[in-house]
């Protein structure tokens, strides 16, 4: 993650959000030329969409982690690779930051540690050079850091016109903003198919689910598409049952704002749906100013108990020191994820929870996944993940790391400081 600056608020500049936790599509460029469709060929294509839109979790797992007997998800490694191959005629990759070498991380070691990432660099030099793809690329300028070996989940959506279509408008967005600009970008004009009021039906497992995209900054939206704090509010508010919560940083403050600002949208619904009995389990890293951090997450565990039909619990999850020569990564080692499950809906995406990710200089993707039937594939096999990672070894009660972490830093679970060989160089 990167140190939001005043620069980065500037009109115009925005950061890139880190898309190897979100997969999407490959989508022709025919789409640009189509002329606006009617109500009639619309339901035509949503209809079509429901037939072939398919839509999986995939997850990565850093090395020297295990989940036992678990039955993982399909590897981010293996979707890009499938991605990648199935692309004919466009490629579109929006991307925080790309160390996909492993030697500019590691050195001389990567030959060791960084096969995956290699290959997935070869195959986008080969889709460009050999098969006449056309690919394009945007990413956060400029660099902060090397890289990251994460624990991201994301989806890969596959055979989808319509919701391939959505991305491809949200990328033509970035694309345009360094020559165009917000007031001269064209595809800022062009309204969202999907929303929250409006999402699009697809079938997941047999079963129906509503789906949409919603992104950050406003200033960068589409006409009707959902702004992605708007959507994960709105889920925490609809909540009923239980709200479990993974995210890297959660912070109800502009963190990296000097003053800092007070930013109570998320934290005040989670309050509400602890009033409202809901049981809810918030799952985070405590990387970057634990001190801070965890001071907010106990008052919010403080509320566990105020209502006899719910609960409010924090645990930290810490991905364990690799065993290899390099120590540049050991921080690096970290859970990335930005999901949310409810009884009704979940949410992947690419924000933090703090204010700086929604109203600062960054730009987020997330999807909105909804199911109310009976049976709810998708949402049972997102909820099965969290419970995995919460009684997992490496996840950690708050009190235990508060203590021995934030105030003493004896365990062997801390955070360590940030290897300065990890700045990018300024060349």
């Amino acid at each position: 993650m990167m140190e939001k600056t005043n620069k980065a608020k500037q009109a115009g500049k925005f950061s890139i959000p880190a898309l190897i936790v979100f997969l999407i599509p490959i989508v022709a460029v025919s789409f640009l030329a189509k002329l606006p469709v009617k109500p009639e060929a619309s339901l035509l294509r949503d209809r079509q969409c429901f037939q072939t839109c398919k839509l999986r979790i995939v997850e990565t797992i850093p090395a020297n982690i295990s989940f036992g007997d678990s039955v993982l998800p399909l590897s981010t490694f293996s979707a890009w690779k499938s991605l990648i191959g199935s692309a004919q005629n466009e490629l579109l990759v929006a991307a925080y930051k790309s160390s996909l070498q492993g030697k500019h991380v590691l050195g001389d070691s990567a030959k060791y540690y960084s096969t995956e990432g290699d290959n997935i660099y070869r195959a986008l030099k080969s889709v460009g050079s050999s098969r006449n793809v056309n690919v394009k690329m945007v990413e956060n300028y400029p660099p902060k850091d090397k890289g990251d070996n994460a624990d991201g989940l994301g989806v890969l959506v596959e055979d989808c016109e319509c919701l391939g279509e959505e991305m491809h408008h949200i990328f033509n967005v970035l694309w345009d903003l360094k020559t165009r600009g917000m007031k001269n970008n064209n595809y800022l004009q062009k309204k969202a198919a999907y929303n929250k009021d409006s999402p699009l039906t697809i079938s997941i497992s047999g079963e129906p689910a509503q789906v949409y995209i919603a992104t950050s900054p406003r200033e960068l939206n589409n006409p009707r598409r959902t702004w992605d704090l708007d959507a994960i509010v709105s889920e925490i508010d609809a909540a009923k049952v239980f709200i479990d919560i993974h995210v890297m940083d959660y912070f109800p403050l502009f963190i990296y704002r000097n003053p800092r600002i007070h930013f109570a949208n998320i934290d005040d619904a989670i309050r509400r749906a602890v009033v409202r009995g809901v049981r809810i389990r918030l799952l985070a890293a405590a990387l970057h100013y634990p001190d801070i951090g965890t001071r907010f997450l106990r008052s919010l565990e403080s509320l566990n108990g105020f209502q006899d039909n719910g609960t409010m619990q924090v645990k930290i999850f810490k991905v364990p020191r690799a065993n290899i020569e390099s120590i540049v990564i050991n921080r690096e080692r970290r859970t990335h994820n930005k999901f949310m499950v409810t009884e009704s809906a979940g949410i992947i995406g690419t924000s933090n929870w703090s204010g700086d990710y929604f109203l600062g200089g960054t730009t987020g993707v997330a999807i909105v996944i909804k199911q109310t039937s009976e049976k709810r594939p998708f949402l049972d096999e997102l909820k099965d993940i969290f419970t995995r990672d919460w009684e997992s070894e490496y996840a950690h009660p708050l009190d235990e790391y508060f203590s021995k972490c934030v105030t003493s830093n004896t365990a062997d679970f801390c955070e360590d400081k940030k290897d300065p060989r990890l700045f990018a160089s300024s060349k």
